[in-house]
């Protein structure tokens, strides 16, 4: 079975990675019947088996739209116009393992993971973009993380 945790680490340095700009979605929308295990004496068992398919399903289903909305931030960013001494900095930041670049890595990562649909994702990725290239201060960069968190988009 694949190792599906992100951790703050790998989400940073895939931040961090001018080779993601082709990333897809496609990753997250493989079939999920290649992480179903039914291999084991107990998961040959008709209910067990359904009990367990039923688990990984909802898990598999739920990390997969994690990885979606990662997958559809990255891409955002990736896309957008970043002021390179600014990543640079966080590069090096990256390198060195300095507290505040892992802590902004991981309010992205918090947030997205509170977030319904990936148009949020692509939200936040265009507000940490202005973030980034000081067309925002913190605390607005921080307001605005707030609202499209609470915001429906639809409305």
């Amino acid at each position: 079975m694949i190792d599906k945790t992100l951790s703050i680490k790998d989400a940073s340095a895939a931040l961090l990675n001018d080779e993601l700009t082709d990333i897809t979605v496609d990753i997250a929308e493989e079939s999920l019947d290649a992480f179903l295990d039914s291999d084991s004496i107990l998961g040959k068992l008709p209910v067990v088996k359904l009990v367990i398919g039923t688990y990984k399903t909802i898990v598999n289903v739920k990390d997969r739209f994690e990885l979606k909305k990662f997958c559809v931030f990255l891409q955002q960013f990736q896309n957008g116009q970043v002021d390179e001494g600014e990543l640079e900095k966080r590069r090096k930041a990256y390198e060195n393992n300095e507290k505040w670049f892992y802590k902004e890595v991981e309010n992205i990562l918090i947030y997205l993971s509170r977030h319904e649909n990936a148009v949020k994702a692509k939200l936040l990725a265009e507000i940490y973009i202005d973030y980034i290239n000081k067309v925002v201060t913190l605390e607005q960069y921080e307001e605005y993380v707030i609202i499209i968190d609470r915001i429906f988009i639809n409305d």
